[in-house]
């Protein structure tokens, strides 16, 4: 019995590890490098713990390496299902055939410039959060310190917009990111401790966090930093001298907000990976309403043989999503152990 599972980022990795933990025989595939968009982007703490990307998520990916067939630099490009078994066609021309399959292709982030009000595409200071977060790390070119693109300077005031493209019915994004919150904060913590100086600016419709968040909503607001919260859309984002105004409808205290800033910082949308979309048209996989795959039992699918994990059935935080991973690799066992073909069993 083989397995394949589709994207080297959080889930993949804990799904990965946990079958062939078990003795399944396991592929792992990833376009890019293991590690997921953490990896990617350069993450150093994640939310909530504020642990290190170190201690989360490189054991997953040593513990993956060393058990299951790994294949780097590897994009899966097409899938069919040929009785029980699934072919997994591979850039390089090859094909995987396996007995089950757990997508774990992970998620694609609005790209900022198509969110006109906010001017990206015309300040090169006005960035998505996964730039800040580069920015952050302390082995980056900047030293842990935010600083402005256009010169390379010290940014001291530092504005955060949540839900940047996120319920927004017009952009076809009506529903909440979920990870934006927490995450936001946990950045402003990163800002205030590599730069005393800074002042966080942080823009909200309203705070969703869950959880452990709620304690780092808390440091952020009272412990640490002293963040300055803002209840109210941005409205408008303009130049003046060396510096950004941000301008927004302040409805908690009933009125206008113009902050200076040197920085802004999008905390963009979270959108369905566009690999979920190409085999739902080869696999005939159901989707939800808004793009991600329709599952029952957390990570089943309307494909016998099929799963999922982690944000390709929808946002969720870095902790839900290794939960997910090895949820859905006990789904996979079950569903081999049972005989495929009739779907896992509770």
């Amino acid at each position: 019995m083989s397995v394949v599972v589709i994207g080297g980022g959080p889930a993949g990795l804990a799904a990965a590890a946990s079958l062939a933990s078990a003795g399944e025989e396991t592929y792992l595939v990833e376009k890019d490098e293991l590690g997921g968009f953490p990896k990617k982007h350069n993450f150093h703490l994640l939310a909530p713990r504020l642990e290190t990307y170190e201690d989360v998520i490189q054991p997953l990916i040593n513990e993956a390496k060393s058990k299951a067939r790994v294949l780097e630099h590897a994009e899966a490009i097409g899938i069919e299902k040929k009785g029980d078994k699934f072919n997994i066609r591979l850039g390089d021309g090859k094909v995987l055939t396996a007995d089950a399959v757990i997508l774990a292709s992970g998620f694609e982030p609005l790209q900022p410039e198509t969110l006109l009000e906010y001017k990206a595409y015309l300040y090169p200071d006005v960035i998505p959060s996964w730039k800040l977060e580069e920015m952050l790390s302390p082995n980056s070119p900047t030293n842990g310190i935010a600083t402005r693109p256009s010169d390379g300077k010290r940014a001291d005031e530092i504005a955060i917009v949540f839900c940047a493209g996120s319920r927004s019915r017009t952009l076809g994004v009506p529903y909440c990111s979920f990870v934006c919150c927490g995450y936001s904060c946990k950045q402003a913590i990163e800002i205030k401790r590599s730069n005393p100086e800074a002042r966080v600016h942080l823009f909200y419709m309203d705070i969703r966090t869950i959880g452990e968040e709620e304690n780092t909503l808390y440091w952020v607001a009272q412990e640490e930093c002293g963040a300055h919260f803002v209840r109210g859309r941005v409205a408008g984002l303009e130049k003046r001298g060396d510096k950004l105004i941000v301008t927004a409808e302040d409805t908690l205290l009933n009125r206008r907000v113009e902050l200076p800033v040197d920085l802004v910082s999008l905390d963009v949308a979270v959108l369905p990976s566009k690999t979920i979309k190409d085999f739902a048209q080869k696999l005939n996989l159901e989707l939800t309403e808004n793009g991600f795959v329709k599952t029952s039992r957390v990570v089943d699918t309307n494909i016998p043989g099929f799963f999922v994990a982690g944000m390709t059935s929808g946002p969720k935080l870095i902790e839900m999503c290794i939960a997910e991973g090895s949820a859905a690799a006990a789904s996979v066992a079950n569903y081999l152990k049972e005989g495929k073909g009739h779907g896992s069993k509770c």
